[in-house]
């Protein structure tokens, strides 16, 4: 990744996603539903500071929205599975389970949505 901002934004999601392994594998060997906290550390932020020098003309690549595509369908998908999955829940502690997952990757989606509309000044309609 040339750019820092990019390269923050999928090293943020990567570890969401460890986490939402973490809970998975908590759950399926222990059958605990983990606790989870959902504060953003401090500092942290997501605002897309772009330097020119680093694109081709001051415009996004290709290449990196396609990244950042692939990356929505992911999150997207993610959430249509954790949705069914609560659907399917057997008791209430499961099923708040898996829309809090949802409601997680609906996030991730969101916070992709907004750097594509940051860049390309184009916001997808959902």
């Amino acid at each position: 990744m040339d750019n820092p901002k990019f390269k923050e934004l999928y090293e943020y999601l990567a570890n969401e996603e460890l986490k939402h392994l973490g809970y998975l594998e908590k759950y399926r060997d222990a059958k605990e539903l983990p606790v989870v906290s959902t504060k953003v550390p401090s500092g942290q932020s997501f605002t897309p500071e772009f330097d020119t020098a680093r694109t081709k003309g001051g415009e996004i690549t290709l290449g990196d929205a396609g990244i950042l595509l692939a990356a929505m369908r992911h999150e997207r998908k993610s959430e249509d599975f954790y949705s069914a999955l609560a659907k399917r829940a057997e008791d209430d502690e499961q099923r708040n389970f898996f829309e809090m997952l949802s409601r997680y990757e609906r996030v991730h989606y969101e916070l992709i949505d907004g750097y594509l509309e940051n860049i390309t000044s184009f916001r997808m309609q959902t």
